[in-house]
């Protein structure tokens, strides 16, 4: 991406509606016209400062992935277990800090839901700049954790890394207490219900 001229007026709210348009929409039906009618930024103006819709959706995805960084490291250290991370402790870990991350920045967290689920396509752009968790990233992590004997050999390594990223990418409908629904974040029942999440999950796939 080419360096940004300064002095972008309503900078901040481009971007704050660039992330509710990528969260809402794809990366094809997300519109550049609502996000600047929104901001009120001038085309004009827009396009002096960024090349085209993928630069806004590219600066966009760097600036919340900073904040989900930001909060991962700080939320890591309160959460993380004592004693060597199996595969399965590993994505407890995760599990936890995509339902924090969630709750505390949901409009953050639903754009990098859509993110996830874009076309291979865009997710090859993406990748050339940022490492963002999904089907590789599992595959790899099931691949580590089969060398270490943790998981079974005999099962296609594909399909256990689909099986992982889509029960990741739709957390909250799997591992969310119904109480959470109705409005009360009840912590002890989300770690419940995400052992036994990982419990069937690990009663197929553990060695």
């Amino acid at each position: 991406m080419a360096p940004r001229p300064e002095g972008l007026k309503n900078e901040k709210q481009l971007y704050l509606e660039a992330i509710e348009e990528f969260a809402e929409n794809s990366y094809q039906t997300a519109s550049i016209n609502e996000i600047l009618k929104k901001a009120k930024v001038s085309k004009g103006s827009f396009y002096h400062h960024f090349k085209d819709k993928l630069e806004l959706y590219l600066r966009t995805l760097t600036k919340v992935a900073a904040v989900q960084a930001e909060f991962a490291e700080k939320r890591f250290q309160e959460i993380r277990p004592v004693g060597r991370l199996d595969f399965f402790i590993l994505l407890k870990v995760q599990g936890r800090l995509i339902l924090d991350f969630a709750d505390a920045h949901p409009i953050e967290a639903a754009f990098l839901r859509q993110v996830r689920s874009e076309p291979e396509e865009l997710q090859i752009e993406i990748a050339k700049h940022y490492s963002i968790e999904g089907l590789d990233y599992y595959i790899h992590m099931i691949e580590q954790a089969i060398a270490r004997g943790e998981l079974r050999r005999d099962l296609p390594i594909e399909v256990m890394g689909r099986l992982i990223n889509h029960v990741m990418l739709n957390l909250s409908d799997f591992a969310l207490p119904k109480s959470n629904f109705l409005g009360s974040r009840d912590e002890q029942a989300i770690d419940v219900q995400l052992d036994y999440l990982l419990s069937l999950l690990s009663s197929g796939m553990r060695r």
